[in-house]
């Protein structure tokens, strides 16, 4: 961040129930919409995308990965 010209000033890494929500969020919205509109061409793939995602992360990747926010100014140089 700093050799790209930016000072951090402030940082948060999310926590679990975070990475959670968010997860749920995304994979629940997709299979909502899906479920909500069973004719349109795209809802058995929006379905079947959800599902491989979901089962991807609680079978795989939860409790590995999340996410780290920074606040950044830019570093003036003279």
């Amino acid at each position: 961040v700093e050799a790209a010209g930016w000072s951090p000033i402030y940082a948060h890494v999310s926590e679990e129930g975070e990475w959670d929500d968010y997860e749920w969020s995304w994979v629940g919205s997709l299979t909502q919409w899906a479920l909500d509109n069973p004719s349109h061409p795209e809802a058995g793939d929006a379905l079947a995308a959800a599902r491989e995602h979901r089962d991807g992360w609680l079978g795989g990747y939860r409790g590995t990965l999340g996410f780290a926010c920074l606040l950044l100014r830019p570093t003036r140089t003279r």
